[in-house]
């Protein structure tokens, strides 16, 4: 009986967890924040986005997804997530063969909150890369003042990020987010393309943990942190061409 017991306990159980409930994406949007710079911010608002070169020929690139797509200039800076949102977005996933684009962020602009960023680049120009959000972003003229906190409770907020990068070519790339954000790990593994500034963890803010495996590729300078806060680094070289390393 008490065996009986046990097993109708372990199935009510089931019966009454709780599912974990994923927030649909929304349709993709481009919003233009400084008119002067003749910059435009492209927002995958979670869903899953291809970047390729133009169709024809211009500068700039092909961004598509499941029922639709859109040609932008080189200028056009890409989100996986949401601008000022409160709204959390389970996961964003961009993959990069080709093309020419300014900033590539794995997360949101402002307030935005993504569990999880997922970015694959296998060519392309990119003007610079963040694995995590964008908390101020210096080409944007919408928000004042910037955030003064970075921590897990950060209004700009990425908990995850998985970057692979198998070609192309980018003066920066940092795994974790800009300005004053929060990501709680990187994962991020380099296999080819060239680099000029890559670190491991955000251009400021507050990254929990890295993980950076290289395999191959060329890198100028590669760093652990720059001006923000990481716990803890680990980076494997297997391969490639580092011209300064700084723990």
């Amino acid at each position: 009986m008490v065996g009986k017991l046990k097993g109708m306990l372990v199935t009510l159980v089931a019966m009454c967890a709780f599912p974990v409930m994923a927030q649909a994406a929304s349709a993709p949007t481009l919003e233009t924040t400084d008119v002067s710079a003749g910059n435009s911010n492209f927002f995958a608002n979670g869903t899953a986005i291809t970047i390729d070169a133009r169709p024809d020929g211009q500068d700039g690139a092909r961004i598509s997804w499941n029922g639709g797509e859109m040609l932008v200039d080189s200028k056009t800076h890409v989100f996986g997530g949401s601008h000022e949102s409160d709204v959390t977005i389970e996961k964003t996933s961009i993959v990069m063969n080709d093309g020419n684009i300014g900033n590539l962020i794995g997360g949101g602009l402002h307030k935005s909150h993504v569990k999880e960023a997922n970015i694959k680049i296998n060519g392309g120009t990119i003007k610079g890369i963040n694995g995590g959000g964008a908390s101020s972003a210096n080409w944007t003229t919408c928000h004042r003042p910037w955030y003064a906190t970075a921590d897990a409770n950060s209004t700009n907020r990425v908990d995850v990020v998985n970057l692979e990068i198998n070609g192309g070519k980018s003066d920066l790339v940092f795994g974790g987010n800009e300005g004053m954000g929060y990501v709680g790990k990187v994962n991020m593994t380099i296999n080819g393309g060239t680099w000029g500034w890559v670190t491991a963890a955000g251009s400021n803010g507050y990254t929990k943990a890295s993980e950076v495996v290289i395999t191959d590729g060329t890198i100028k300078v590669f760093q652990g942190v720059n001006r923000g806060k990481i716990d803890g680094a680990d980076t494997i070289v297997a391969g490639g061409q580092i011209e300064k390393f700084y723990i």
